[in-house]
């Protein structure tokens, strides 16, 4: 019997339908932005709540997992209020900020070349405010500017066999040293 896959050789090729879903679910989180108005309310918050925490005596284990729970309720209350869901994919940005967001909608809504270009300004804005805060971390507070510097970046050193000598490898700084007088002062006799 001859099956229709089968072809000219005596093999025949297996096929598989794997079933997926269509709809993929997104990552989120949730997420507080950098220099905004949502974290400085977010501290605000953080340090109204703290004063409040009276600790008491802590003498029993008891007593410790009250305070810790207090804490984590202020942590809680002014991280779930000030926080906001973002949807995270491949094409994240760090420095897409609430300015981009709104010019990007205002474009979809509108589609006129005058949104575009107002979101493409707000894009160029995030982006220069975003690397020059990175640009003066780097050079201020790590006092490394040449982080920023592709070509000066630590490298991986290729792997090597060691320096042999006489047929002897030369492990050691005394060893090396006389390989390389012994080899200069033959060359030069």
């Amino acid at each position: 019997m001859r099956s229709r896959f089968k072809g000219a050789t005596d093999h025949i090729p297996l096929t598989t339908t794997i079933v997926l879903d269509l709809v993929i679910e997104a990552v989120t989180r949730r997420s507080i932005t950098c220099g905004s108005d949502a974290e400085k309310a977010f501290i605000n918050d953080l340090r109204k709540g703290f004063p409040a925490i009276v600790p008491g005596t802590l003498n029993t284990a008891a007593d410790i997992d009250r305070v810790a729970q207090a804490l984590v309720d202020v942590f809680s209350s002014a991280w779930d209020k000030h926080s906001h869901k973002v949807c995270i994919t491949k094409r994240s940005q760090p420095w897409w900020d609430d300015k981009c967001t709104k010019s990007l909608s205002q474009y979809k809504l509108e589609k006129s070349h005058e949104n575009w270009l107002i979101f493409w300004r707000a894009v160029k804005a995030a982006k220069c405010k975003f690397f020059d805060l990175l640009i003066d971390e780097l050079t201020g507070l790590n006092k490394r500017p040449w982080d920023l510097m592709e070509w000066v970046k630590q490298r991986k050193l290729p792997a090597c066999e060691a320096i042999q000598y006489n047929g002897q490898p030369c492990h050691q700084m005394s060893k090396l040293w006389d390989a390389l007088h012994n080899t200069y002062n033959s060359a030069s006799g």
